[in-house]
């Protein structure tokens, strides 16, 4: 025990002396380069937080950027954008040094290579409906719109500040009153006053409007990056219906012209999601691309969704700069607390995807483990890009670092900060409701949904079941990866009825606050529903765990 002590001592001594990175911006851009030129050089700081010394590399993942750093630790980033056609460019800079913490970190650069202004668009818009784009430029833009004779209309908004993102945008909307004949409507934009003549000009625009299905993608692109040799990875597009009717895929007829996936990817369908799975297996380090083209019966026939596999050479796992997210909101900079669910994203995490199988968890998976200031953390989920943990119990208050290891190499340190509790109410995924189950544990207190075992909770007769994370250490207290004991929290109130600021909410008691027996990390908070809350299909619902310790607010359906 003596020596486990030390040892753990020793970590934290040597946690403290290191350094720990920042950067001033982790973006920059979009920078605006006329065709034919070389952008101007960007730059950007990096400071130590920490103790020690930084000692820092840089390295671009596209050949157009040079990335140099100087004894200052100025990171300087040239552009050379002269061979470049016109269009939008996005390269990363990665900043790195071995010994700190916080390290590797990424700039991206985002480029416009010539007019940012398109030479033509086509909206798809239901009757009653409308669609929108918006583009950037380097300066504001006056644009006057020619609408059709009859039928839709097109509507602009010019707008720029040094607070938006971008500094200057032009909004165009295309709008089909109800009932409007379906058809195609020609119109136009013309834009002027820029100081760059090539973004002064006449837009060609055609509103097609439908009363067929309209397609749209999200995301809109893919990207993979996996490391020779390890497990593949899947990752889904989902399809939605922007128009009328019914949308559907349609099956690419045998001989068909359309590429067929490169070797290192396949797909799938399952009604409206297209799933594509990509396997790096032997194949050498470097970008590799593809434009998967998805036909639909819709208007606008077809989506093409660009994939790209970024295959990395092997090394020692990476865990990405705040990317370890509560398991429940996965908001960048939360803090974190001790006996939480998280999730730590980054690369070359595993060799497999694995999932724990029983309890209680143990502190590897596969070929992954991880420690948060020396102490191994139970984990229950690994692949090469995520681990799902949980924060040991022992862990204090305060900055905390966390380090994966895997196949005996141990990985790059990233902070995490502690707090002794940091409520977070689970989302259903349904609008803004919770996942909150009436007494049978199976029905949801939201509106009655076909499909969905649900209703609203009864005023005065229900008890509402709201199941959290991050609620911190019980009494009696748990252990860590261990089935959860009845264990409770320090009292605490949920306030139905306002959405976290002082208002009209209605406190109440749980009648039970605490860990879900037998689970790990799991906590549920048993509510009485009061006869006097406030009614309706969309009732906020907070806990307050005192000592201005609030969780998010969900919401819930009564009557």
């Amino acid at each position: 025990m003596k020596l486990v002590v030390i040892l753990l001592s020793l970590s934290s001594a040597l946690f403290a002396a290191a350094p720990e990175l920042r950067l001033a911006s982790s973006s920059i851009g979009p920078i605006y380069i006329a065709a034919g030129q070389n952008g101007p050089t960007q730059s950007d700081a990096a400071t130590n937080i920490g103790s020690g010394t930084l000692s820092l590399s840089v390295s671009a993942n596209v050949s157009w950027i040079n990335a140099t750093v100087s004894a200052s630790n100025s990171i300087q980033i040239a552009l050379a954008t002269s061979s470049l056609a016109n269009g939008p460019y996005t390269g990363i800079v990665t900043v790195s040094d071995p010994g700190a913490i916080d390290a590797p970190q990424n700039i991206t650069v985002t480029v416009q290579v010539g007019s940012p202004v398109p030479d033509s668009l086509d909206f798809y818009v239901a009757p009653g409906g409308s669609a929108s784009t918006l583009f950037g430029t380097a300066a504001y833009l006056i644009a006057t719109a020619k609408n059709p004779t009859s039928g839709p209309s097109l509507s602009i908004i010019s707008y720029g500040g040094p607070f938006l993102s971008p500094v200057f945008a032009t909004s165009i909307t295309a709008t089909a009153p109800a009932g409007t004949p379906a058809g195609d409507y020609p119109c136009s934009v013309i834009t002027s006053g820029s100081a760059s003549a090539a973004d002064n000009k006449t837009i060609a625009i055609t509103i097609h409007v439908t009363t067929q299905p309209i397609v749209s993608a999200s995301p809109t692109s893919l990207t993979f990056r996996l490391a020779p040799g390890g497990a593949a990875a899947t990752q889904a597009v989902a399809l939605s219906n922007l128009g009328e009717g019914t949308l559907s895929i349609v099956p690419a007829p045998s001989g068909t012209p359309t590429p067929a996936p490169p070797s290192w990817l396949t797909e799938s369908i399952q009604g409206n999601v297209v799933s594509f799975t990509a396997n790096p297996g032997s194949m050498t380090p470097g970008p590799y691309q593809a434009d998967i083209t998805v036909v639909t019966n819709a208007a606008n026939a077809s989506v093409t969704i660009p994939i790209e596999l970024d295959v990395l050479t092997p090394g020692p796992p990476v865990a990405y700069y705040q990317g370890v997210l509560d398991n429940a909101l996965f908001t960048v900079g939360d803090p974190l607390a001790p006996g939480g669910i998280v999730a730590l994203f980054g690369e070359q995490l595993s060799d497999s995807i694995t999932q724990a199988q029983s309890l209680p968890l143990g502190d590897s998976l596969g070929s992954a483990s991880v420690t948060v200031n020396g102490t191994p953390a139970p984990i229950y989920y690994a692949s090469p890009g995520q681990l799902n943990l949980v924060i040991p119990y022992e862990t204090s208050p305060g900055a905390a670092v966390v380090q994966v290891q895997r196949d005996g190499q141990t990985g790059n340190s990233v902070s995490i900060n502690v707090q002794s509790a940091v409520p977070r109410l689970l989302p259903l995924g349904i609008d803004d409701y919770g996942i909150a189950l009436l007494s049978d544990n199976v029905t949801f207190a939201i509106p009655t949904t076909p499909g969905i075992p649900s209703r609203p909770a009864q005023a005065g007769v229900d008890t509402v079941v709201f199941y959290a994370l991050g609620l911190g250490q019980t009494n009696p207290p748990a252990t860590d990866g261990q089935p959860s004991p009845a264990g409770q929290i320090p009292p605490a109130q949920v306030v139905i009825g306002q959405e976290i600021l002082p208002g009209t909410g209605i406190n109440v008691t749980p009648a039970y606050a605490g860990l879900t027996p037998g689970s790990v990390g799991l906590y549920q908070i048993n509510v009485p529903i009061p006869s006097n809350v406030p009614r309706g299909n969309a009732v906020p619902v907070y806990l307050d765990m005192g000592g201005g310790v609030l969780s998010n607010w969900v919401d819930i359906a009564i009557q």
